[in-house]
């Protein structure tokens, strides 16, 4: 699990919170086996992430809009 976005600009302080609510709440299996990282990211997470989306889309972006919309 990757703590990332605003979450992560408080770094440490939420590792011990969510890694009681994981062992709490989950299967005891995945719980064992769950790690908790703090991204290095910060805010350019979801900058990244959207980023991502669209470059693995590109190709087939023509087709996912509406045809007044492209230029």
């Amino acid at each position: 699990m990757v703590i990332s976005g605003i979450g992560s600009l408080a770094g440490k302080v939420w590792v011990a919170p969510i890694q009681q609510a994981v062992n709490e709440h989950c299967i005891p299996k995945i719980a064992e086996h769950t790690e908790i990282k703090i991204s290095s990211l910060g805010y350019n997470a979801e900058l990244v992430g959207a980023t991502a989306l669209i470059m693995d889309n590109y190709e087939r972006l023509p087709r996912l809009l509406p045809e007044k919309t492209i230029a």
